[in-house]
């Protein structure tokens, strides 16, 4: 998760309020966050990486505003005054036919100071490498607007000279990017094209995207008005860092004007400070939470937590801010109620029960197998759930199944974590692969769930799986392990030669259970094991459980 490190006196002057250190730190923990270190001058603050909206001081401060019921803001918008473009982008064609995205707005008569400037440049480059994975899919550009042309374009371009931020004298595109530390860092997120995606305006070059500005558009404390761009492969991301950068600013004191941007064939305006509206029922909020709110306390708790919301019938209608990238369905909204309830105010209840408690045949079960691996020299991991068809079929050198008997994830906040696993090894291998420099040899086991879609239903089964890598494994050493496992444990079984793509050929084995093929072992494949970047050979086996 983000940690950001923020000025305590300006954050309290952002607040409007002198709040004492500890009643802070106890605010923002109740907020679900945590203050990794704190001093007279600055607080550390984790922030989990769904609420980008609070990677600033502004941000923060806006939400414990909120929260204490301080000067609350709950929605955004331009003054009538400032409707009019302040200036227009025109997307070339070469940009366009690349799937590259551009908004942004301007900012006039702001007072910076160095500690707010601070502030902004430092939200700028947590978004940036946060939410756009290291510039690859979103980058933010802060510019000088005084010395803008009102026309600007956003093209991609041949190899030209221009004067890059914190430089003195002329350089390629192509030097920037080979031979400055920007340049090297995010290189790989420019186009293969071999173009270079560019800001100019009359003058010349205003951007290198996502790499750097030039020098020219330099901003300082003193500057007053601001010209912000965003950048991007995902218009959405795009149009979501937009509204969280412009709300920051109308925090702060800027007076937002909106700008336009051409397309081939469209025009949009940017900011746009449009409100989604999300109707729960009372009665839900409250049996998902297990507690008694009641349409009055509700209202304020909704208040507390950011959202301006009214009474329609028995539901509730609440306004989600502009500045909300993270809201996807009530399920969020619900959460945040429970956040600005207090969860050390929702009392656990017990389960009452007239049969006495025992361990499962399936526990007894797991814990001896486990007992057995730890025997056999394995350690246990644990990992998530969750996966992606990478990692879980392209990597172990499967192809991803035409008809789906996975499970996939209905509105993915990352394409890391798309998909339920279906299998163990993989999740081993990539513990091992984090871990490959370490003492030779590796042995992973895990023990746990593994989800598939069979007759259209969701069906969860243990598995147990190990790996063990070591120069020099092979196909008997797996075999005896797998024998000596379940000799241990008490079950009947046999083995037969098969074949696998994760296995190599003639060198892998299928696990027979009471006359049923529950599992597979071997030696697995070197292209496996390249693409999880482990060097030596392995050797691994997975058996279906339950």
């Amino acid at each position: 998760m983000p940690n950001i490190t923020i000025n305590r006196e300006y954050l309290l002057k952002l607040i409007g309020k002198k709040i004492e250190e500890k009643n802070l730190e106890e605010i923002i923990y109740k907020l679900g966050f945590e203050v990794e270190r704190s001093d007279l001058n600055e607080l550390t603050v984790e922030i989990t990486s769904n609420r980008p909206d609070l990677f600033s001081a502004v941000g923060l401060a806006r939400a414990i505003r909120n929260f204490q019921h301080i000067n609350k803001t709950f929605n955004y918008s331009l003054h009538k005054k400032n409707l009019s473009s302040a200036l227009t982008i025109s997307v070339d064609k070469t940009a366009e036919k690349s799937g590259l995205f551009i908004s942004g707005f301007v900012i006039k008569n702001i007072l910076l100071t160095d500690v707010s400037l601070a502030d902004i440049f430092n939200f700028s480059e947590k978004l940036s490498d946060t939410l756009g994975r290291m510039r690859k899919k979103m980058s933010i550009g802060i510019h000088n607007l005084d010395v803008i042309d009102k026309d600007i374009v956003f093209i991609l371009s041949e190899d030209e000279k221009f004067i890059p931020l914190r430089d003195n004298s002329q350089r390629l595109y192509s030097d920037v990017v080979d031979n400055t530390e920007k340049g090297k860092l995010y290189r790989t997120a420019l186009p293969k094209s071999g173009l270079y995606p560019i800001l100019k305006d009359s003058k010349g070059t205003l951007a290198l995207v996502p790499i750097i500005n030039s020098e020219r558009t330099k901003v300082t404390p003193s500057t007053k008005n601001l010209f912000i761009e965003v950048t991007g492969t995902s218009s959405d991301l795009v149009e979501k860092i937009t509204n969280i950068l412009a709300t920051t600013f109308i925090d702060i004191g800027g007076d937002i004007f909106g700008i336009d941007v051409k397309y081939t064939k469209k025009t949009k305006r940017y900011p746009d400070f449009d409100t989604n509206n999300i109707l729960i029922p009372l009665l839900q909020i409250e049996l998902e939470l297990g507690i008694e709110i009641g349409f009055n306390n509700i209202i304020s708790l909704a208040n507390k937590a950011g959202y301006e919301a009214a009474l329609l019938g028995k539901k509730i209608r609440f306004k989600v801010p502009s500045y909300r990238a993270d809201i996807i369905n009530e399920q969020d909204i619900i959460e945040d109620i429970c956040i600005a309830y207090g969860y050390d105010y929702i009392s656990p209840i017990p389960v009452p029960s007239i049969l006495p408690g025992a361990l499962s045949k399936n526990h007894e079960l797991f814990e001896g197998l486990s007992y057995a691996m730890v025997g056999a020299g394995f350690t246990e991991s644990m990992s998530t759930y969750l996966t992606n068809e990478q990692r879980n079929f392209l990597m172990m050198n499967l192809d991803i199944p035409q008809k789906t008997d996975f499970i996939k994830l209905k509105d993915a906040k990352s394409s890391n974590l798309s998909i339920a696993r279906t299998w163990l090894i993989p999740s081993i291998l990539n513990v091992i692969s984090i871990s490959k420099h370490d003492k030779m040899p590796q042995k992973v086991f895990e023990l746990d769930m593994v989800f598939k879609i069979y007759d259209n239903k969701p069906i969860e089964s243990y598995h147990l799986a190990g790996i063990c890598t070591n120069s020099v494994s092979n196909f008997n050493d797996i075999k005896s392990i797998v024998e000596s496992i379940l000799s241990v444990s008490g079950f009947s079984f046999s083995i037969k030669e098969t074949s696998h793509k994760s296995f190599i050929d003639g060198r892998c084995a299928a696990i027979i259970i009471d006359g049923i093929e529950l599992g597979i072992m071997g030696e697995l494949h070197p292209i496996v094991l390249s693409n999880f970047g482990i060097e030596e050979p392995s050797i691994g086996f997975e058996i279906e459980l339950l």
